[in-house]
């Protein structure tokens, strides 16, 4: 199983991008917020992100969802924040 931090930064920003774009959708500002009102757990959402995103399995980042992801990781993904804020205007 691929762990998030072993994809390649195009990957791992449309995985984040994705998730943003999910969450938000229903007003929601967050993994557990989100999770609770559709009644999933916080895994379960991400194995649907996953698949979506055409992923057969992949493992989220340590400590998700409780815990951000690592500033090294953050680092290595080019534009991310600018690209997810993209997608949410669209």
């Amino acid at each position: 199983m691929t762990k998030f931090e072993q994809l390649h930064a195009k990957d791992e920003t449309a995985l984040l991008c994705k998730m943003v774009e999910i969450i938000t959708s229903n007003g929601s500002r967050g993994i557990r917020e989100f999770t609770q009102a559709i009644g999933q757990t916080p895994l379960e959402l991400w194995r649907d992100i996953c698949a979506e995103a055409g992923r057969d399995e992949c493992e989220p980042w340590d400590g998700y969802p409780d815990k951000a992801l690592a500033l090294e990781t953050i680092e290595k993904i080019p534009d991310s924040t600018r690209l997810c804020s993209i997608r949410q205007t669209k």
